[in-house]
């Protein structure tokens, strides 16, 4: 959200939060940054200020370059032909004795075509030569991978009374991998890129406060930045890794690890068909064995191997020294000094605890990043005091390396290892990342929406359906099939609404889910348990915008502290008694918003769709043999990213559309789609095609009369203008160019008014000028005084004056009653948004006019207008429940039985 439409939260609760911001704490640095407004030189490539007064100040000296270094000449050259076939063959996977038909057809085409003029010469004569070609023509600028047999018996703290099973079971393990050093340097200096490359964090202000957007506009390149050389270049790499499974079967599996440059703006880099994220290492996936055996080391020794997988793979950055920079080639082709940081690792839970080696499980200190009892992680906490660093770590790594020593000597310290490990919830292993400054694990395992905001609503929706009658679970999968109105991108959920219905669903389906779940459940649970919901989503629409501000930032913390306060509710129904992780994940989302940038810099939404594209499809080219599968796919990217890089057209309109920003001084409207094969039809002949048509020609002489010439004194319906040919066109659908409020960049919405969308009748709902609503009946031109007029008929709906609810929604109420039943005739140009207008099914439904009592503004269907809603959430009625409340329920339970 902008801080325009966020000064405040859009509704007020009565509740009075002890949270504050100004305990946090930036390091500990007394150095302050050199700010130029500004400033610009060569190498400084700020890109254009679209949205609004947004205003950039670049933060430390002019970037220092080398000169720039010359490019061989390649050895070999491909034509067009040849590339294009090598693509075909990777794409496609073809195979050997296919290659000679297509040289064939390919020569006859081109003969046909040039018609006996110079034709293109193919000389290789196999799919190896080809790939051959291809290989040499590369030549360095091709990044291969590598193979590294582990052996765990070399590995310091692979538990050796382990090896012998770990052989006989997994055999020989092999990490392929690239250079992480050539992989970084060939982002930071790809040709595409250099346009838009960032090379010195900025500071971003909009109506004089600091606003957050991608990392470089946060604090923490901000700091780095002021203790490095000055015209350093901070390189911010960012690594992900997921395991996926690549087969059908689910038999095979992977485990890539991506990487990509902060550096690279977050609209090139998020975008799948620029390739700015490229695979680092496929790590050896090392599921636990279902073979009945108790294997107690286990999740040691694979946090053993990983870590020392990890190590050989980050081996040329490692035992540097602090701030001090390294020559790498760059934007421009020239040479740039650079200090290496790690920005983020971005990874579900379980991979954060391998990488912070922390236990899994219900241990006593469960949370990757801070020492907050896992029994505690249903409470509200601010920055908690300690966090997990590299120095406490290690001291009790060094600690437990001691006692394991001193186990190997003395039976009178069996057990002490495994005493201080559980006592602190750790392995005792090397961390691979304590070896490279500036890669501090701990501050680099930042939030995900994904998993964290999308796990915790599952938690909460799953509850909610556990406090449902089997009538009530009826109901409200009928309200959704039938009575819900449509709206665009909305999702059926045609097999059942409620959690138990939905199989492993998308982040997207759980959002769509989200966006329609309190007009549907509100009659049936407890208010507390609305309240909650309300608090949540208001926290995942804000937690995720575009834009922050410190002020969008208190009212998102605002919103989890008022979720955290009526949290208890679900208390007794939660199996972990709201004690789960990903609720606890969701206090680090202001500090990470104001020191890494908005969520969607760092989201797992991308790795998971990169693995489409750099997991399962290279699998399928692989003979899917255990032991050369992984390698197998490696030589396939290495060749598919070389082909891809040889040939940068495609790759440029990647670019140029990621970057490209949409920006509108004002509203465009433009109707499109018309019926009657765009013919002009009589009204006499529209009134009878619907009973709400009726009465058209007469509204449409009240919209002339008032709107068009300014009339506003009281005339007979038969004096009034109307149309010289008393006919209209009719269009199906408006299109409406509009400014988003988190970011102010612009998006197009579509309304329909239609009988027949795909079978079956769609009318959206608008917000108007005046303080009105409406549904629209139908969208028409008719021409008057020599001008044409689009316009639309609707059916009203006026604002319940100071009528509050407890989904904090605005309360409409039909206009039914009034003259010509409501409906008006108004232009297209009085629409301000699009709004979804669903019934208040806690009011009665009047049969003999077909709507309800009261219905609701739905403003949780549109992420793109969500705070534009006027509504006002009503206060929680009755007792409200605690934490004391809920331990003394189960106190008293237990002693029953």
């Amino acid at each position: 959200m902008s801080t325009e439409s966020a000064t405040v939260p859009y509704y007020h609760d009565h509740y009075d939060t002890s949270y504050s911001f100004d305990d946090i704490e930036w390091g500990n640095s007394s150095a302050t940054p050199q700010i130029t407004k500004n400033q610009e030189d060569e190498t400084d490539h700020t890109r254009e200020n679209n949205t609004g007064d947004l205003q950039r100040f670049t933060v430390g000296a002019p970037v220092h370059t080398g000169p720039a270094k010359r490019v061989q000449p390649d050895h070999l050259k491909m034509n067009s032909v040849e590339s294009d076939i090598a693509n075909l063959a990777l794409k496609a996977g073809l195979p050997k004795r296919f290659y000679k038909l297509v040289v064939i057809i390919v020569k006859r085409a081109m003969i046909k075509a040039v018609r006996a003029r110079k034709v293109v010469k193919i000389s290789t004569r196999t799919l190896e030569g080809l790939f051959y070609k291809l290989d040499k023509n590369s030549g360095k600028s091709m990044l291969i991978f590598r193979e590294a047999q582990i052996d765990v018996e070399s590995i310091p703290d692979f538990p050796q009374d382990y090896v012998k099973d770990f052989r006989e079971t997994f055999g020989t393990i092999k990490l392929v991998y690239r250079d992480i050093f050539q992989l970084a340097q060939y982002i930071f200096s790809y040709k595409e890129f250099a346009k838009y490359m960032i090379t010195r964090p900025e500071i971003m202000t909009r109506n004089g406060e600091r606003v957050y957007q991608d990392i470089h506009t946060a604090k923490w390149w901000e700091e780095l930045q002021s203790k490095i050389p000055s015209g350093a270049v901070v390189l911010s790499i960012m690594l992900s890794s997921d395991q996926t499974s690549v087969s059908g079967n689910h038999r095979f599996k992977a485990w890539p690890v991506y990487m990509k440059l902060a550096n690279v703006p977050l609209e090139i880099r998020n975008k799948s068909g620029t390739r700015a994220s490229r695979v680092l290492a496929y790590l050896p996936v090392l599921d636990a064995p279902s073979d009945g055996k108790k294997r107690t080391s286990w999740p040691h020794a694979k946090s053993a191997i990983i870590h020392h997988c990890l190590s050989v793979i980050l081996a040329p950055f490692a035992n540097r020294k602090e701030y001090t920079p390294i020559s790498m080639k760059g934007p421009g082709n020239k040479m740039y000094q650079c200090v290496l940081a790690l920005a983020a690792y971005i990874a579900d839970l379980p991979e954060q605890r391998l990488l912070a080696l922390v236990k899994n499980g219900n241990t006593l200190y469960s949370c990757p990043r801070c020492w907050i009892l896992t029994s505690d992680f249903n409470l509200p906490w601010g920055i908690p005091k300690k966090l997990r660093t590299k120095r406490l770590m290690k001291s009790l790594f060094e600690k437990g390396k001691k006692l394991v020593r001193l186990r190997d000597k003395s039976k009178k310290h069996m057990h002490a290892p495994e005493k201080l490990t559980k006592k602190y919830s750790f392995h005792v292993t090397m961390n691979a990342f304590w070896a490279v400054p500036h890669f501090d694990i701990y501050s680099s395992i930042l939030v995900d929406e994904l998993h964290q905001i999308g796990g915790a609503y599952i938690h909460l929706a799953t509850c909610i359906e556990k406090m449902l009658t089997s009538k009530d679970i009826q109901a409200v999968n009928e309200r959704v099939r039938s009575k819900i109105p449509r709206y665009r991108k909305q999702r059926h959920f045609k097999s059942g609404y409620l959690m138990s219905s939905l199989i492993n669903p998308t982040y997207d389906e759980l959002k769509q889910h989200m966006a329609i779940l309190l007009v549907c459940i509100h009659d049936k649970i407890h208010q507390q348990a609305i309240l909650c919901l309300r608090h949540f989503i208001d926290f995942a629409y804000q937690a995720t915008a575009k834009e922050h501000s410190d002020t969008t930032i208190k009212n998102m913390q605002h919103s989890l502290t008022l979720y955290s306060k009526y949290s208890p509710i679900f208390g007794s129904i939660s199996k972990s008694t709201m004690a789960f992780p990903k609720n606890h994940m969701l206090w680090k989302y202001a500090h990470d918003i104001q020191s890494h940038g908005v969520v969607g810099a760092y989201s797992t939404c991308q790795s998971e769709n990169q693995h489409k594209s750099d997991a399962k499809l290279p699998a399928k080219r692989s003979n899917y043999n255990p032991n050369i599968y992984t390698s197998q796919m490696g030589i396939f990217l290495a060749r598919r990213d070389a082909l891809y890089d040889l040939s940068t057209e495609d790759q440029q309109v990647g670019v140029y559309n990621a970057m490209r920003t949409n920006t509108v001084s004002e509203r465009l409207f433009r109707l499109g789609s018309p019926r009657f094969n765009g013919e002009y039809i009589p009204l006499d002949i529209l009134k009878d095609k619907s009973v709400e048509f009726k009465q058209i020609a007469s509204l449409i002489r009240l919209f002339l009369q008032t709107d068009v010439d300014g009339i506003t004194s009281r005339t007979r319906i038969s004096k009034t203008p109307q149309l010289p040919s008393n006919s209209v066109t009719v269009f199906n659908f408006l299109k409406i160019l509009q400014k988003a409020d988190d970011d102010n960049d612009s998006y197009t919405e579509i309304l329909c008014a239609t009988d027949s969308f795909r079978g079956k009748e769609w009318y959206d709902s608008v917000e108007l000028e005046g303080g009105y609503y409406g549904k629209l009946l139908l969208f028409f031109r008719g021409q008057y005084q020599g001008q044409d007029h689009d316009l639309c008929l609707v059916q009203r709906f006026a604002p319940c004056i100071n009528a509050s609810h407890i989904t904090g929604m605005e309360v409409l109420t039909p206009c039914s009653n009034e003259r010509y039943g409501g409906r008006k005739v108004v232009s297209i140009k009085d629409i301000i948004r699009t709004v979804h207008i669903v019934p208040d099914f806690s009011t009665l439904y009047n049969p003999k006019n077909g709507y309800y009592k009261h219905y609701l503004v739905n403003h949780d269907i549109n992420r793109d207008s969500w705070s534009e809603n006027k509504g006002d959430l009503q206060r929680l009625q009755g007792h409200l429940v605690t934490w004391e409340d809920v331990t003394k329920e189960k106190e008293d339970t237990s002693g029953r039985k």
